[in-house]
């Protein structure tokens, strides 16, 4: 890697430039946070589970009783799983 100060090649894992002793920018604390999900994308997939398998077990229990609860909550969290990794792929 070349230092934009002094055009110096440096080592790619150096820190600072054995010529001028500028400091590299890190590249991996960059890319870590670049890729963490934001408080609201984590909030609005808990949303989205809870919702869809929360809205699965009410209408389960209102139409089959509390097994036709659990069954259609399994299914709606299962729905939830499905559209959010269809959304994470767009």
């Amino acid at each position: 890697m070349n230092c934009p100060e002094c055009n110096i090649q440096n080592d790619a894992d150096s820190r600072f430039c054995k010529k001028c002793g500028l400091e590299f920018e890190s590249q991996e604390v960059e890319r870590s946070q670049s890729t963490r999900p934001s408080y609201s994308d984590m909030l609005k997939t808990r949303f989205v589970l809870w919702g869809a398998g929360g809205l699965g077990y009410v209408i389960g229990i209102l139409l089959y009783g509390i097994w036709g609860g659990i069954a259609l909550g399994v299914l709606g969290f299962g729905c939830g799983f499905y559209i959010l990794s269809k959304r994470k792929n767009d």
